[in-house]
């Protein structure tokens, strides 16, 4: 036979175990909706684009432009330009979702394809 104390025990310790059920769920939820946010995809598009200047692989860049015009831009660009003032979603181009952002102060097109559930890959770069 349960006391009252034992009860208590039992739905004080059921109601943490709930709290704490809901809180993790809640935190997964905001953790995938800022995942796939467009906050956390620009922020993506710099990074990516930084990486691709940072390296320098003229082979990549080559591959990624989409015109000899963009080629040359990132040929010129020195190992520490830095893209900047990536914008929001610009809308789909060839299916592909697109971000404006700066390099060498040009304004350049960014189309991006999903490479998993959370990552997202550049495709193709093109100076507007």
């Amino acid at each position: 036979m349960m006391t009252k104390k034992t009860n208590k025990i039992i739905i004080g310790a059921i109601s943490i175990l709930l709290i704490l059920f809901f809180a993790v769920k809640v935190t997964l939820w905001g953790r995938e909706v800022y995942l796939n946010s467009d906050d956390h995809i620009s922020s993506v598009v710099t990074k990516k684009t930084n990486n691709i200047l940072s390296k320098h692989d003229l082979s990549e860049m080559k591959q990624l432009a989409s015109d000899a015009k963009t080629y040359n831009l990132l040929k010129q660009t020195s190992k520490s330009t830095k893209a900047e003032n990536t914008s929001g979603y610009q809308g789909k181009e060839d299916s592909m979702p697109s971000y404006t952002t700066e390099i060498d102060g040009k304004n350049v097109n960014i189309q991006i394809t999903r490479t998993g559930k959370y990552d997202w890959g550049i495709r193709r770069i093109e100076e507007q």
